[in-house]
């Protein structure tokens, strides 16, 4: 008996710290992320680093899915899924275009949104985000070395994030096959007010 007490007290700390999530995070995520958001501190003072976030496929029950445009010199589009895969587990998966200017360029060639296809992306394996609550919002990060680069030089990197009400904070880190940090960059974008919902 005396032993299953100890068990039980060794343990309680470990299942409190265990978190819970619903469909109202991944709700609460969309709030976060939808909108027009600036860099903070920008890194080309001539061209201010801008990422444009908007949802995509509100029809999907398999989670919360975002069209994310960076653009500053360069434009670069991602989209973003945002799902729990157990009631402890909320995951941020990236997914990249096969041909991104292409799917891009139609649709400003027809005045609209592009038309985003399941076949046209491609899973960024490894670069998943296993989220966790904090008092202001939600903190992740990649894991392990799976997350590969293709800056040269560059062999993986790691990637920090967190989402608050008004903020979205993404840090990376680049290591080479020697496991030596050769870079590192963090962008602090701040929602600008009456921007999309």
């Amino acid at each position: 008996m005396v032993r299953w007490c100890l068990i039980i007290i060794t343990c309680f700390p470990l299942l409190a710290r265990a978190q819970k999530f619903s469909r109202a995070d991944v709700g609460r995520l969309r709030s976060y992320c939808t909108g027009i958001f600036l860099n903070k501190e920008p890194v080309n003072a001539v061209m201010p680093l801008t990422l444009r976030i908007q949802r995509i496929w509100p029809k999907r029950n398999d989670g919360l899915w975002l069209l994310t445009e960076r653009t500053d010199t360069n434009h670069c589009s991602q989209v973003w899924h945002f799902y729990i895969q157990d009631d402890s587990t909320l995951v941020m998966q990236f997914l990249v275009f096969r041909a991104e200017e292409k799917t891009l360029q139609q649709g400003k060639d027809n005045m609209q949104a592009p038309v985003i296809r399941m076949n046209n992306l491609l899973t960024r394996g490894g670069c998943e985000r296993y989220l966790k609550k904090t008092r202001t919002g939600y903190v992740g990060r990649s894991a392990g070395k799976d997350c590969l680069a293709d800056k040269t030089g560059t062999d993986y990197f790691t990637c920090d994030m967190e989402f608050t009400r008004n903020t979205l904070i993404w840090q990376e880190t680049r290591f080479n096959k020697d496991n030596e940090k050769k870079g590192s960059e963090t962008f602090h974008f701040v929602k600008q007010a009456n921007s999309l919902k």
